[in-house]
């Protein structure tokens, strides 16, 4: 599953939060969480790198504005080593929102 952070998908805008910092218990990284009420119910999202990457802070109102320019998209968060979707302690899917794969289209005719 994957969804584009756009107008199209998100036509009347985007309720977003932002976690703190966090570090990770993993790498020792630091993390941070979101959310979109209008995506699955509020679910967790992973903020890639790819987000915040020099943002002087990291916040709702320094974060929407990147996630808005339509350059990113939500997808299924898979641990790195076993490629297994993460979930919640609750069971509950985890997804990321990650810099927008480029599609090349291509007419082979």
């Amino acid at each position: 599953m994957t969804k584009k952070i756009n107008k199209e998908n998100f036509e009347n805008g985007i309720d977003l939060w932002v976690s703190s910092a966090i570090t990770s218990k993993t790498t020792g990284n630091t993390v941070y969480w979101a959310s979109i009420d209008q995506f699955a119910d509020g679910a967790l999202l992973y903020l890639a790198h790819s987000v915040y990457d020099g943002l002087a802070a990291v916040n709702v109102s320094t974060v929407l504005p990147v996630l808005m320019t339509g350059k990113f998209e939500i997808t299924e968060a898979r641990d790195i080593k076993t490629n297994e979707l993460l979930t919640t302690a609750e069971g509950e899917q985890i997804y990321m929102i990650s810099k927008a794969r480029e599609v090349l289209h291509a007419d082979w005719a």
